[in-house]
Formats: structure tokens, C-alpha cells, sequence
């Protein structure tokens, strides 16, 4: 169709315009993931398109024949001419992202072969080009830990290597903030925040709340996801709050009561609340999900905890109060504060 009415005498420079722009649009689509922008460009130019025979030649081509009103060249011309413009200025924005995806693929395939300096110079490439993607401020806060990580592990660091570390894990928190900021409404980001404080307890004071914190807003976004509450359960379990783990885990075992993790963090919980009762029950579940067909060690494990439990305990030489392994339900208690997001910098020093 378009290349018919490019042969016919009323084709003009606009028409010849839009049909270019056109072609473009489509060619990047083709190519390159959509986004908004072009697929407004796209409807508009294929309105302009299939509106011109009706709209300009009825009004401008035919009332020059009726006045034989001689024909003005610009008035073709520069209408077609911006159109290749703005169709141009998409064209270069698009080539910014295609240049920065693939970037950021040649740093996957860079981390993917340890090259870690050239991961991080791939992914600093990539942001220049389109600051505003999210995955890659997620990937570039990951490797700055990860370089962190493996800088920290070796041995006689000078007072320059470890001030490198310190920058290292400032920007991976800076970077994993930035997501945030750039989608708030998107858990996996608040996730990957509380893994990278997480990943800083034992270097900075604050970290666990700061982890806590991010995950609890990751939740409120994603309330039906148990992995979620698994990791937020093993927060509250390694700083030994384990009635709020066990609450936690027991909410993931209602979201997914499938999950054999979440029966087996339980249980740990409700072992260290001496609930011996609800410990021996989760663990059960746990095997009756773990251990089918052949014999794993993990099912080994669990079997062996069963047995554990099961045991006579000895006999006390003085009789002893009810403990809370009597009590039929899990007792509440409210979860330790942490911070929100957003409220404060969120910035640690080491």
C-alpha cells in the first residue's frame, strides 16, 4: 500500500515523511523491546498517514486546482522534514538503549567468567547510556558488593584497598537505593536492597534493621509471595528473635503450605521457643514433602531430627513448671521496629 501511493503523482514530501517515519518506527520495534514513547510515534505517524489523503489533499492539493493557486515547495517540504527529525531523535534514543543492552549483556557474560573489573566497567557503560533502568542499577549495586566481598577476603590490605572496600559497599547500597527510587512499587528492587544490607551485618552497625526494613516493604508490595517471609523469618532467627521468626515462617507456611522450607525454618523456631509439640508436627510435614521416592540426605536429616525429638527426655530431679510447649497456639508478640525506607538516608558507615 505504501509503496503504491509513493508511485502515484499526489505523493508528496510529507506523505514521503511519514511513510519513512514509519518505516523506522517499525524497524525498531522489530528490533528493540517497545516502550511508550515509540508507540505513540507509531499510532501518531500511522494516523497521519491514512489522514492525509482525506485531510491535506482535499484541503490544500484540491483548492489549488479549483484557484490555480501556484504550488509552494516548503509547504511539502518542511512538514516531511520534521517528522524525519523527531523520527530521527528516536532513532538515536533507541540506539542509546540498544548500545547500553548490549553492554550490559557482554558484563554478564564477563561476570559469568570471574572477569570482575570488566563487569564493572561494562555495567558503568551501560548506565551512562540509560541511567533510568533499573536492572542495571540492581546488577551494578550486586557487583560492587561482590567486588567488595572479594577485596575484603584478602589478606594484609593496606589503608587504600580498604577504603576501596568502603566505596565499593557505599555504592552498591547507593545503587540499590536508586532502584528503588526509580520504581518504588516494585518488591524484587526492595528484595535486592535487604540482600545487600544483609550481606553487611557483620560490617556495619544498623545493617540488620536496614535488611528488616527493606523486606518488610518488599511484603506490603508482594503479599503473597512466601519467599519473602522466609527471608525475613531468617533475619529475626539469626538476631535470636525466634517468636517473631516463628510467626514469620508461619505465615509463609499459610501462604504455601507445600513449601518445605518454610515447615522446616518453623520448626527450628518453635524448637528454640521449647515448643517441642509444634516442632516435632512441622518437621513431620517437612518429611512427608522431602521424602518421597528415593531417600535424600536432606530427608535423612529431618527423620533423624524426628527421632531426635521423639526421644524420652531424662527424668528431672525437681519437678519443673509447664513450659510453653503446652500451649496450643503460637503466642503473639510484636516484631522488633526497624526503620522505614525513605525516612532516613539510609547510608552506613562501616
Amino acid at each position: 500500500m505504501a509503496r503504491k501511493r509513493l508511485e502515484t503523482p499526489a505523493s508528496n514530501s510529507l506523505e514521503k515523511g511519514i511513510i519513512g517515519s514509519l518505516m523506522i518506527v517499525l524497524l525498531s520495534l522489530a528490533l528493540l523491546p517497545g516502550n511508550s514513547v515509540v508507540l505513540v510515534v507509531f499510532f501518531v505517524c500511522l494516523g497521519l498517514f491514512v489522514a492525509k489523503g482525506t485531510l491535506l489533499e482535499n484541503s490544500n492539493l484540491a483548492r489549488r486546482q479549483t484557484i490555480n493557486l501556484p504550488a509552494n515547495p516548503w509547504a511539502d517540504f518542511v512538514p516531511g522534514l520534521v517528522v524525519l527529525i523527531i523520527t530521527g531523535f528516536l532513532g538515536v534514543n533507541l540506539g542509546k538503549f540498544a548500545l547500553g543492552d548490549y553492554y550490559f549483556a557482554q558484563s554478564l557474560k564477563a561476570a559469568a567468567q570471574n572477569q570482575g573489573t570488566q563487569t564493572y566497567n561494562l555495567q558503568i557503560k551501560a548506565l551512562s547510556l540509560a541511567p533510568d533502568n533499573t536492572n542495571y542499577h540492581v546488577s551494578y549495586s550486586q557487583t560492587n558488593l561482590a567486588l567488595a566481598d572479594s577485596l575484603a577476603g584478602q589478606q594484609g590490605l593496606s589503608d587504600q584497598q580498604k577504603q576501596t572496600v568502603v566505596q565499593l559497599v557505599q555504592q552498591s547500597i547507593r545503587e540499590g537505593r536508586t532502584a528503588v527510587a526509580l520504581n518504588p512499587n516494585r518488591a524484587a528492587l526492595y528484595e535486592n536492597l535487604s540482600m545487600i544490607y544483609r550481606s553487611l551485618i557483620n560490617f556495619a552497625q544498623g545493617a540488620d534493621q536496614w535488611s528488616v526494613a527493606a523486606l518488610q516493604q518488599a511484603i506490603a508490595l508482594d503479599p503473597a509471595n512466601p519467599s519473602l517471609r522466609l527471608d525475613l523469618g531468617g533475619l529475626y532467627f539469626a538476631g535470636k528473635d525466634y517468636l517473631s521468626a516463628a510467626q514469620i515462617f508461619n505465615q509463609a507456611v499459610t501462604l504455601k503450605s507445600d513449601l518445605p522450607n518454610a515447615h522446616y525454618n518453623l520448626a527450628q523456631a518453635f524448637k528454640n521457643l521449647n515448643m517441642k509439640d509444634q516442632a516435632i508436627k512441622e518437621l513431620q510435614l517437612t518429611s512427608s514433602l522431602i521424602c518421597l521416592g528415593d531417600k535424600t540426605t536432606d530427608c535423612d536429616q529431618v527423620n533423624a531430627e524426628i527421632a531426635t525429638l521423639n526421644a524420652p527426655a531424662p527424668a528431672p530431679q525437681v519437678a519443673a513448671a509447664a513450659t510453653t510447649s503446652a500451649q496450643p497456639n503460637l503466642p503473639k508478640a510484636a516484631p522488633k521496629p526497624a526503620p522505614k525506607i525513605g525516612t532516613q538516608s539510609g547510608e552506613i558507615t562501616p
